[in-house]
């Protein structure tokens, strides 16, 4: 098990466990906080909804983006909407409070977890993806570099020439000197050393590409986070509510 499956677990629960105490002994103080941010919560979601309204009429990829911005919108509104509900249910039984007040002081706690989950994101996992894409560009500067530099000891009026053309030259060169004449040497020595290195040199010069496994650790870290948190606060924000109402009733 990872360190973001714990952390995420260990959050998670820490925020459904807190929320749900809050909610036993602080409700007066809660719920003032929890109406606040239902209405800013609400401005926030209206704004978003008109802004990506607007590409609509545009057609093409706009109003598609926006439609998708809307439709994906919608269902996580209705999905966190009957989670709430489901869950001021079963905390309603202990903390007896009016149902409906109980479901939406809820909107905090989700809140709280979805900030969590973009904090670990921005904070955690994009840092360490910016690192690997880092250190991935340093050995392409560093290759791109290397072949610069072979490039500029050959000079200008030497760099059209290419290895079957050098070998061609040669082979002229022993054709004649078997019948007793010569031919000079296109190049210096050096410079033809040169445009070996260098041609050959690409041939055998790879690309560096980014680490893909860290990328996909890092992807999973960030999905087990999300995972785990949303479990961990089910857990605190269902199963305490849950077993604080079975000691009860045991006692009674």
């Amino acid at each position: 098990m990872s360190q973001a499956v714990i952390l995420g677990g260990a959050l998670g629960l820490g925020v459904g466990c807190g929320f749900y105490a809050l909610r036993l002994k602080q409700w007066a103080i809660l719920w003032p906080v929890a109406i606040l941010v239902l209405c800013l919560t609400g401005i926030g979601i209206a704004g978003g909804a008109l802004l990506a309204g607007v590409g609509l009429p545009k057609g093409g990829d706009a109003a598609m983006n926006s439609a998708t911005v809307l439709a994906m919108g919608g269902i996580g509104l209705v999905a966190s909407l009957g989670v709430m509900l489901v869950v001021g249910f079963v905390q309603n039984a202990t903390v007896r409070r009016p149902l409906l007040r109980c479901s939406m002081s809820l909107a905090l706690d989700v809140i709280v977890v979805a900030c969590l989950a973009w904090g670990y994101q921005s904070m955690v996992v994009r840092p360490q993806e910016r690192n690997v894409t880092d250190e991935w560009w340093q050995l392409e500067l560093q290759r791109r570099n290397q072949r610069k530099a072979e490039l500029e000891r050959i000079p200008e009026k030497y760099r059209h020439w290419t290895i079957p053309m050098i070998e061609a030259h040669r082979n002229e060169q022993i054709r004649l000197a078997k019948r007793g004449q010569s031919l000079p040497s296109p190049m210096p020595q050096d410079v033809e050393n040169a445009i070996r290195n260098y041609i050959n040199g690409g041939a055998t010069s790879v690309q560096p590409v980014p680490d893909r496994a860290r990328y996909a650790q890092l992807g999973d870290d960030s999905k087990g986070f999300r995972l785990w948190i949303a479990l961990g606060w089910l857990a605190g924000a269902v199963l305490i509510p849950l077993g604080s109402r079975l000691i009860r009733d045991s006692g009674q």
